[in-house]
């Protein structure tokens, strides 16, 4: 493909042989690489097909201070020295200009020297297998208008919609440059922008926890062992086993129904003499003054409607030691 470009008086301002593409994006310059100063000028592409065969095609393009027209050209219209400089050219030899409301339904493609292009006038653009002319290609793949790639669905919703399995042989990266693979040990690991990879070391049995605020993972003191857990021990001996702690509530509740606060559903077949509902065996000492083992409802206020009220029910069959109320 050549390119010529002549001002009004026949001076040839631009000349460039492209080899080796079919589309170029001339910058309105001349051929020292300055912008075309306000005028109208002549444009003849010439080119060359596969088989050899050559054709031209001309037009005027008008340059003003901000902005550019491109039209059809007419010999009757062309000075002089334009028709002198450019020489013999054939009759119907205008390139044909597109209206600015028209939008083009074809399909190019084409090659700038540097890369491949394929444009499409409108719609969509479809990638097909099979054979065409008997109607039974199927379609692979489709780009919207909107920019969605969809393989396996004609209505991609997103940048990227797959309808089907997808297989990342390096991972995912993300817009902050932190990527997500899988490890040696086939466990799913995020490395941030700088190459840190969160430690992730935990205990079997042992539930996990975010230790810091980087996402590094270790342990937590909450243990789960044969359906038992345990809160500081990973040997829980019970349902829930909490050694050396309290356990609290706090806040408020009402209660409409049957039932308790601290509540023991179960029933208890006691077949052992020192087995009971509630029990607290070790050593209660210390320096306060009142030693309560059992402390019930330091506020007792029932409400008047209330037929009967007792802040604590209790069956004993024993009489209780000296000093214990």
């Amino acid at each position: 493909m050549h390119l010529e470009v002549y001002a009004v008086g026949g001076e040839k301002l631009f000349d460039k042989e492209i080899r080796g593409a079919n589309v170029f994006d001339w910058r309105l310059q001349n051929g020292q690489e300055q912008r075309l100063t306000p005028g109208d000028y002549v444009c003849v592409v010439t080119a060359k097909n596969l088989s050899g065969r050559i054709t031209q095609k001309m037009g005027t393009v008008s340059v003003g201070e901000k902005e550019v027209r491109v039209g059809a050209v007419e010999m009757a219209k062309l000075t002089y020295l334009q028709e002198q400089a450019i020489g013999p050219i054939e009759n119907d030899s205008s390139w044909t200009i597109l209206d600015d409301k028209e939008n083009p339904t074809t399909a190019v493609l084409a090659h700038d020297g540097d890369e491949g292009q394929i444009v499409r006038g409108r719609g969509a653009l479809t990638f097909r297998l099979g054979n065409f002319f008997n109607g039974t290609d199927k379609e692979q793949m489709r780009l919207t208008e909107d920019g969605n790639l969809g393989i396996g669905t004609a209505k991609p919703k997103v940048k990227l919609d797959v309808a089907g399995v997808i297989r990342a042989r390096e991972g995912f990266m993300f817009a902050d440059g932190s990527t997500l693979k899988l490890n040696e040990k086939g466990v799913l690991t995020r490395t941030s922008a700088d190459g840190v990879t969160p430690s992730v070391t935990t205990t079997q049995n042992q539930l996990a926890k975010f230790t810091d605020n980087a996402g590094t993972v270790g342990d937590s003191v909450v243990t789960e062992l044969a359906g038992s857990i345990g809160i500081g021990t990973n040997t829980p001996t019970a349902k829930l086993d909490v050694l050396d702690g309290r356990i609290v509530t706090t806040g408020s509740q009402t209660l409409a129904a049957p039932g308790g606060i601290l509540e023991i559903g179960t029933t208890v077949t006691n077949n052992d003499n020192g087995a009971s509902g509630i029990r607290m065996r070790n050593t209660f000492n210390g320096s306060a003054t009142l030693q309560q083992a059992l402390d019930v409802a330091p506020t007792f206020a029932p409400s008047a409607s209330i037929s009967l009220a007792r802040g604590f029910i209790s069956t004993a069959f024993f009489a209780p030691p000296p000093g214990v109320l």
